[in-house]
């Protein structure tokens, strides 16, 4: 969703909204890849409905909809009704387990707030110049974790909860291999899912509403738009579509692209936004029309 609202601030960029409207009015398909952020997904649409408009919902994972799911990462009940209304039916918490087996954390909720927290004050001040926080090191690279916050300085999000659970495991079993399946950018199984919500959007956009549909062509190429090389670039890049569909990269700097660094995963190009990007890649595809 970065490449569509500004950095830390979560405000439309300038021609944001002119650009998916006229997407959306000449038939051009097109999908916004973007974290839930924790809260209803109703809630979530409506905000960026609010923001940009013409924003829809998604759908869960089928292959996981009538598993048990073990739901963490939250307090109360809102992350419980959170993942219900994704569309899952068998779900379990941390606290359910809790009041059945006490015994299994005898101490206080307190310590998962506290030790996130503590966490992120001490990687801040490891990454500081001369340990005063809200700098940065020029000694540093360029570390990335999922942000989601004004802070300007990227926050530890669920990155870090997933990062922490692979070195305990490590630790604890003296380095056995961790199976897992992570879901989200940059891991195969969300760009899976892109590529199935976009084809299904594209079928019902191009085949007609009608009993008899139109045949819709075989989609041949897609436009990544990102902001992140980490995450966006790095996997438009490594997916490879079982029908031969064509992925291409493209950069924006309106994210947290620094300018003058060398990307660590490489677009196609890098553009100044997603208006721009969005133009761009129409040129591509020899389309004529005229942005306004």
């Amino acid at each position: 969703m970065a490449p569509f609202t500004r950095h830390h601030r979560n405000i439309p960029i300038p021609g944001a909204v002119t650009i998916l409207e006229y997407l959306y009015y000449n038939n051009i398909s097109f999908i916004l890849l973007t974290n839930g952020g924790g809260k209803y997904e109703s809630t979530r649409v409506t905000e960026l409905s609010k923001k940009l408009g013409l924003i829809k919902g998604s759908e869960t994972v089928e292959s996981l909809r009538d598993k048990t799911i073990l739901v963490t990462g939250g307090y109360g009940k809102k992350y419980r009704k959170v993942t219900k209304m994704c569309g899952f039916t068998n779900i379990v918490t941390s606290t359910n387990i809790l009041i059945v087996y006490p015994s299994i954390w005898p101490f206080s909720f307190a310590v998962n707030f506290t030790s996130a927290l503590d966490s992120q004050i001490i990687l801040d001040l490891l990454l500081s110049k001369n340990k005063v926080l809200d700098t940065v090191s020029e000694k540093n690279g360029d570390p990335f974790f999922p942000n989601n916050s004004c802070h300007y300085i990227p926050r530890l999000g669920q990155g870090r909860f997933q990062a922490s659970l692979r070195d305990i495991w490590d630790e604890i079993t003296g380095g056995a291999v961790l199976e897992r399946t992570i879901i989200g950018k940059p891991y195969p199984e969300t760009y899976k899912y892109a590529k199935r919500a976009l084809n299904k959007h594209r079928l019902q956009m191009l085949g007609g509403n009608g009993k008899v549909k139109k045949k819709v062509s075989r989609l041949e190429q897609v436009f990544m738009v990102g902001d992140n090389p980490e995450s966006d670039i790095r996997n438009a890049n490594e997916f490879e579509s079982p029908y031969g569909t064509e992925w291409t990269s493209i950069l924006v700097k309106t994210g947290v692209y620094n300018k003058g660094s060398k990307p660590k995963y490489a677009p196609k190009v890098i553009i100044k936004d997603i208006l721009e990007a969005v133009e761009w890649a129409l040129c591509k595809e020899g389309w004529n029309g005229v942005v306004d």
